[in-house]
C-alpha cells in the first residue's frame, strides 16, 4: 500500500490518519487492519487500511498515527456517574454512626462550589483516560444547589467531554430543598437546550430521599416529556406522573416486575446496569437479564474509571450470553446519547465529528466480530487510552491532557479531600 505524498500548506491543520490496529465501529463491525481518516475534525472514511488509503487524495498533507497493533474505537458513552463522590474513595467501608445519614448524603451536604468543581475535574479526567467521551452525571449538593450543574458543565468543557447532567431532586430536608432542585434542573435544561456538547436531564433522587408527594410536585412543576434520570425503582410512580418516556434513564432500578417490564418496553425508557456497584444494593441480584424489547444500557457509577471493568463483570456473570448483551447495551448507550446530544456518539459515521480512542491494548489473538467482545471485557479492564479525540480535536495524547494542568488539579484535589474528610470527622 502506497501512502499519499506529503505536500501542501503547512499553516493549514493537516488531516489525520489513524491506522495499524484492529478497528471497532461502536456497533458490531470489526476490521483487523483498521484505519480512520479525519479531515477538519470529521470522519471522512473508515474501514480497512486498503479501502481508506484508496480514497485519500494523493497530494494530501497528513498526520499519521500508527497504533502498532493497538485497538482503535469510537469514544465510549458512560450512562451513569456520580462525580461528586470522587473525593470519598477510601470511606465506603466505614459504617455510619447511629442516627447519621448515609455516607453519600453526608458527602453531598459537604460539597461546596470548589469541591464540586475539583471532584468533577478528577472524575472526568479518569473517564477520558478510560476511553470515555460522553458522560451522564447525576449530582447532589443540598447546600450548594444553585448553579451546581453549571460548575459541572464548566469542568466537562475544560476536559473536553460531552456531558448530560442532572441534579438529584430530593425533599429529605424539606420543601425548600425540593424547590431549589426543581429550579436548578429546569434552568439548566432550558439554558443548555442548544449547547453543542452539554445537555440537561431532570434528576430524581432515590425514593428514600424523594417522597411520592415530592415526585408529584415535580410532575406539576415541569412539562413532560423532559429528559429524566431517576435513581431507584418506582417505575409505576414515574408512569403515573407522566415521567416515563424514551428520554427516561433509570439507574439502580432493582427488581423489575413483569408489569414494570411491560411499561418500560412500551415507553422506551432505558435501564442502566452498573455491575461495578451492584453489590452495594440489596436487590441487585434480582436485576433481570437484558430483554430484546427493553433497552438496557451500561454505566460505571464512578465505581471504576470507565466501562472496561463493567464489561468484565458482565462477562464473568454470564459468559454464554455476554456478546449479545454487550452489543445491546453499548448500542443502547449510544442511542440515548444521540437522542439527547445529537450526532452519533459511541459510533463511527462518515461526516460526524470524530470521537475516537486508541487504547493501550494491542491484542495478541485475532480480533473479529466473534472475538471482539471478549477482547473488550478482558482487555479494556486494565487498559487506558493512548489518544482521545473528542468533537474532532485531541483532548488526551502522549500521556497527558491537552491544555489542562493535570498535576495541579490532582494536588488541589488532595488538599480538598483532606478538608472534606476533616469536615466529615473521618
Amino acid at each position: 500500500m502506497t501512502k499519499p505524498t506529503v505536500s501542501g500548506n503547512p499553516s493549514v491543520p493537516k488531516p489525520l490518519v489513524i491506522y495499524g490496529g484492529p478497528l471497532f465501529d461502536g456497533e458490531a463491525r470489526v476490521w483487523p487492519d483498521g484505519c480512520i481518516y479525519v479531515v477538519n475534525g470529521r470522519i471522512e472514511a473508515f474501514g480497512s487500511e486498503e479501502s481508506v488509503f484508496a480514497v485519500i487524495p494523493r497530494t494530501a498533507q497528513l498526520d499519521y498515527n500508527d497504533t502498532d497493533g493497538a485497538l482503535i474505537a469510537p469514544g465510549l458513552v458512560d450512562l451513569h456517574r456520580h462525580s461528586g463522590l470522587t473525593l470519598a474513595r477510601g470511606l465506603w467501608h466505614r459504617p455510619a454512626n447511629t442516627g447519621q445519614p448515609a455516607l453519600s448524603r453526608r458527602i453531598a451536604r459537604a460539597l461546596n462550589e470548589e469541591l464540586i468543581q475539583l471532584s468533577a475535574l478528577a472524575d472526568y479526567m479518569e473517564a477520558v483516560r478510560a476511553g470515555t467521551t460522553v458522560v451522564f452525571d447525576l449530582h447532589s449538593s443540598p447546600l450548594q444547589q444553585k448553579n451546581s450543574l453549571s460548575v459541572l458543565a464548566g469542568a466537562a468543557e475544560r476536559i473536553g467531554l460531552r456531558a448530560v447532567l442532572g441534579y438529584a431532586t430530593a425533599d429529605a430536608d424539606g420543601a425548600d430543598e425540593l424547590n431549589r432542585a426543581i429550579e436548578e434542573n429546569s434552568a439548566f435544561i432550558e439554558n443548555h437546550a442548544e449547547h453543542p456538547s452539554i445537555r440537561g436531564m431532570f434528576g430524581l433522587a432515590h425514593p428514600r430521599l424523594l417522597s411520592d408527594a415530592g415526585l408529584t410536585t415535580v410532575r406539576d412543576r415541569i412539562d413532560p416529556p423532559l429528559p429524566v434520570c431517576s435513581c431507584g425503582g418506582r417505575i409505576g410512580r414515574l408512569r403515573d406522573n407522566d415521567l416515563l418516556s424514551d428520554r427516561t434513564l433509570l439507574v439502580h432500578a432493582g427488581k423489575i416486575t413483569p408489569a414494570e417490564a411491560a411499561w418500560l418496553s412500551s415507553s422506551g425508557a432505558v435501564v442502566a446496569e452498573t455491575p461495578r456497584s451492584l453489590s452495594h444494593w440489596a436487590d441487585s441480584a434480582a436485576i433481570p437479564a437484558v430483554e430484546p424489547d427493553r433497552p438496557t444500557g451500561l454505566g460505571s457509577d464512578s465505581a471504576s474509571p470507565g466501562l472496561g471493568l463493567a464489561l468484565r463483570d458482565l462477562w464473568f456473570r454470564d459468559k454464554a450470553h455476554f456478546s449479545s448483551r454487550a452489543v445491546s447495551m453499548l448500542s443502547t448507550n449510544n442511542r440515548l446519547a444521540a437522542r439527547l446530544l445529537g450526532g452519533s456518539p459511541g459510533m463511527l459515521k462518515k461526516g460526524q465529528t470524530a470521537d475516537l480512542v486508541v487504547f493501550d491494548y494491542a491484542p495478541l489473538t485475532p480480533v473479529t466480530e466473534e472475538t471482539l467482545w471478549e477482547h473488550l471485557a478482558l482487555g479494556l479492564c486494565s487498559a487506558s487510552a493512548r489518544l482521545v479525540l473528542a468533537a474532532g480535536r485531541p483532548i488526551f495524547q502522549d500521556g497527558g491532557f491537552v491544555g489542562v494542568d493535570e498535576t495541579l488539579i490532582r494536588e488541589e484535589c488532595r488538599q480538598a479531600a483532606a478538608r472534606l474528610w476533616a469536615q466529615l470527622e473521618i
